[in-house]
């Protein structure tokens, strides 16, 4: 037997008021008094187990009842998928988060050897909140808010019309798109379902429980989050833009949206078609293809996209270095 194992049979053991000794682990597990002894000083010692000897009863035993060795036992492959889960929470959502699963991991199977060097790395292209984080407070009040159904008044930094507004709202559910944390819930200023990037919230407190609400039973998230990308509040339109054969290659392989369907071209591009809303957004993600995407529909969309593309050529032709 190993070390782990013969741990969590002593943690067992104790629990049950077995009163083990370490004559009791050398019958058991056919070691010696000494080794006995060394599991019962790393039980005590390094994982912190309020055990100690029974004189009347002859065997070890939990100062504090309710002690129970929180120990897990994982796989190498568990291990490691916990180890690639750091990686992404690290590139993804935050130092915080990394550094919350580095704890989880390192409280994870205390007894066993420590993981080699990784073999595989996860990096984001691009840095999606590092700059513009989410205090791990506010993420905690909004959690609470939500889990309670407090309401709470936040001050809340409007980038699209420059200005700070006091708000009082009633938090329905923090998601998480692409990295970013927002807010959903029912603004009392606006009288309406907003979204709050979490980035903006410049101050905000979680209001007594007396100001308990309730969510509206009509409300559903898969529906409100129809959007492309974390756009929200405008009705679905469809859009599709053709790819050139080159930038097809990628098209093919990548999920844009849930509702996307592909049509090949004869000659070698795609036709994606998708039912989102947010043109905004669309108009930004269409534009970093450059000459390589071409919309097709609607043909507001294709005259904004025109239109960004003249602005940006006149910039070029007409600035000097």
């Amino acid at each position: 037997m190993s070390l782990i194992e013969r741990i969590h049979w002593l943690d067992a053991a104790i629990r049950d008021g077995a009163y083990p000794n370490p004559d009791t682990l050398k019958e058991k597990f056919g070691v010696s008094r000494r080794t006995a002894q060394s599991d019962y000083a790393h039980l005590r010692d390094n994982l912190g187990a309020p055990v100690d000897f029974h004189r009347d009863r002859g065997g070890w035993y939990y100062t504090e009842p309710a002690f129970a060795l929180t120990c897990l036992l994982l796989t190498t492959g568990q291990r490691d998928s916990l180890q690639r889960a750091v990686q992404v929470a690290r590139a993804y959502l935050g130092e915080h988060d990394a550094e919350t699963l580095e704890k989880v991991i390192a409280s994870a199977s205390p007894l066993a050897p420590p993981p080699p060097p990784p073999v595989e790395a996860v990096y984001a292209s691009v840095r999606l909140t590092h700059d513009v984080g989410s205090s791990p407070e506010l993420l905690e009040d909004c959690h609470r808010a939500v889990r309670d159904r407090q309401k709470m008044w936040i001050r809340y930094y409007s980038a699209r019309k420059d200005e700070e507004t006091e708000r009082l709202v009633q938090p329905y559910v923090v998601i998480n798109e692409a990295g970013e944390r927002h807010l959903i819930a029912w603004c009392e200023l606006r009288d309406e379902l907003r979204q709050f990037f979490a980035g903006r919230i410049r101050d905000w407190k979680v209001l007594n429980p007396t100001h308990a609400y309730s969510v509206d039973p009509g409300f559903d998230l898969q529906e409100y989050r129809r959007g492309f990308v974390a756009w929200h509040g405008e009705e679905p339109t469809v859009i599709r833009i053709k790819f050139s054969p080159y930038q097809s290659r990628w098209a093919r392989e990548r999920e844009f949206h849930d509702t996307q369907t592909i049509e090949e071209q004869p000659d070698g591009g795609v036709i994606l078609t998708m039912r989102v809303a947010g043109m905004g957004e669309v108009l930004r993600w269409v534009l970093s293809y450059g000459p390589e995407a071409e919309v097709l529909e609607p043909q507001s969309l294709r005259t904004q996209v025109a239109d960004a593309a003249k602005k940006i050529s006149e910039i070029y032709n007409s600035s000097k270095l």
